[in-house]
Formats: C-alpha cells, sequence, structure tokens
C-alpha cells in the first residue's frame, strides 16, 4: 500500500526563522490578520509546510515556489507534479499531508461547541442530516465534525473548494463507522472512486484524508519535521507593522 505521510504540529508561537522563509505572497496575507493569534497560526502552518516539503525535496524552504489551481488549491510549482500535499489548521494546530503518487485533500478540526443541528441542515446533505438525527445526542457533536472534515477534505482533493455546494455530496458521519464518501450529486459513480481516512491524532483533534484511490495508508512522521527556528522572544516577525 502506497503510504500518504501526515505531520501535525503546534502553531501558538512563531519565531524570525518562520517569517524569514516565506514568500512575499504569504508576508502579505499574514500581514492582513487582524488578531495576533490569527496571524501568528498562519505563519507557522505555512512556515511548517515550507520546512516539510523543503526536506521532501532537498530544496531550501525559502526557495520553494507555489502555484495555485483556478479555484485556489495549492501546488508545488510546476502544478501537477509530485509530491503532492494538503495543508490544514484549526486551534492551535497545523497538519500537512502529502503524496507522492496522488492529489489529495486533508481537512483537521478542534471539535468544540457548535450548533450542530442548525448548521447541519445548513450546509449537509438531506441523508447526513438524517443521519445526524438518528444519533444519540452525546454522539452528534463528533458525528457533526466526522462529516464536516470529510467533506472538506472531499472539496480540497478535487480542487474546487466551496464553489460546490457541501449538500452536493454525502459523506459518512456515524462515529466507530467507515469513513466513506456515499454519494456524490453530479455522477452517481463516483463515490466508489475514493477512499477516505479518518483519524484522530490527539484528543479533540478530528481528521480526514481523502483520495481518489485505494490502497493507500497513513503514515504518521515527527512533528520536529516542521520545525524551523525555535521561538525567539522579542523578535519581530514583520518587515513592516502589521495592520491591525
Amino acid at each position: 500500500m502506497s503510504p500518504v505521510d501526515f505531520w501535525l504540529w503546534p502553531i501558538g508561537k512563531a519565531g524570525a526563522g518562520d517569517w524569514a522563509v516565506l514568500d512575499t505572497a504569504e508576508r502579505n496575507r499574514a500581514e492582513r490578520f487582524l488578531h495576533d493569534r490569527h496571524r501568528t497560526a498562519f505563519i507557522r502552518a505555512h512556515a511548517g509546510r515550507r520546512a516539510i516539503l523543503g526536506r521532501l525535496t532537498g530544496q531550501p524552504p525559502a526557495s520553494l515556489c507555489f502555484a495555485e489551481g483556478p479555484h485556489g488549491k495549492p501546488a508545488l510549482a510546476p502544478a501537477g507534479v509530485p509530491p503532492f500535499f494538503s495543508l490544514s489548521h484549526s486551534g492551535a494546530f497545523a497538519a500537512l499531508a502529502v503524496s507522492a503518487e496522488h492529489e489529495l485533500g486533508l481537512d483537521i478540526e478542534i471539535r468544540r461547541p457548535v450548533e450542530v443541528m442548525a448548521m447541519a441542515r445548513e450546509f449537509f446533505s438531506p441523508e447526513e442530516y438524517r443521519s445526524l438525527t438518528t444519533l444519540p445526542r452525546r454522539h452528534r457533536l463528533t458525528g457533526f465534525f466526522n462529516a464536516w472534515t470529510r467533506k472538506e477534505a472531499f472539496l480540497k482533493a478535487i480542487g474546487l473548494g466551496l464553489t460546490v455546494p457541501l449538500a452536493n455530496f454525502s459523506v459518512s458521519l456515524v462515529p466507530g463507522a467507515a469513513p466513506c464518501l456515499r454519494h456524490v450529486a453530479w455522477d452517481p459513480e463516483e463515490a466508489a472512486c475514493w477512499m477516505m481516512a479518518a483519524f484522530e491524532p490527539m484528543p479533540d483533534v478530528i481528521g480526514a484524508i481523502a483520495i481518489r484511490d485505494h490502497g493507500w495508508r497513513i503514515r504518521y512522521r515527527d512533528p520536529q519535521e516542521a520545525e524551523l527556528a525555535a521561538p525567539q522572544p522579542g523578535a519581530s516577525l514583520f518587515s513592516t507593522s502589521p495592520a491591525r
């Protein structure tokens, strides 16, 4: 079975080395965040992505060039050349999944209180909403995030993002049941082509990976590989004063 490598690392603190490897576009995006914790999370997530992909390709992290698909799906330039990857971050953690063979999508979410049934009614397919209503109330939050991460992973994998309504396809969500893509409205035969993996790498961190192929497995990697530099107290991460 071909491996899909997975890293998870904390993004609560950033060092000057993290800022140094980002390109102009990444720095501009970082400076647009109004809140420090969101800005720091973005910097650490993208610096970690560069650290890992740099090790995998044998290139300095700062020299990596990224391209974007028509709907914003990132790839190493030139697009369509491995390694393929997907980045996600939520709360205090970022995660990266990398494959040498397959385009893929990854999503992680911190399990946190949400209006489960109201959000499911607005965003989920009728099949998913019905499935959620059959769960005991104590399992509905986990069921909701099972569905959310699997749906996001699928959208990232196909590179269309939220241009596809979330209600136009269905995933499994029952806790303990096998993760899978159950139905795709625009092609009834498409769901059978996909394999999904679901995991909880840490308490209250729920994740999913989606690939349009079968016969792969997750290989968990050392989070230290995402480290570029230890946080330096008082070090400025910005070439200009960030917008607030």
